[in-house]
């Protein structure tokens, strides 16, 4: 789920940038949009480079590893 400030449609492609911490260039993926709502979307990704993906899963495992 992302927070969007415009509404997407189911199907909408669109591109992100995704800062994770201690790294200085953000991160490039494209994703589909697979629900929305007045909030934001339901996103499903379809290319990111394999290095940005094992750097996100490590970012995001260790946030679940603290909470």
């Amino acid at each position: 789920y992302i927070v969007a400030e415009t509404t997407m449609k189911t199907g909408d492609i669109i591109s992100l940038k995704i800062s994770i911490p201690e790294r200085t260039a953000p991160t490039t993926a494209f994703a589909e949009v697979m629900w929305s709502n007045a909030t934001g979307a339901g996103i499903r990704f379809l290319a990111m480079k394999d290095e940005d993906v094992k750097m996100l899963e490590a970012y995001l495992n260790s946030i679940a590893a603290k909470g």
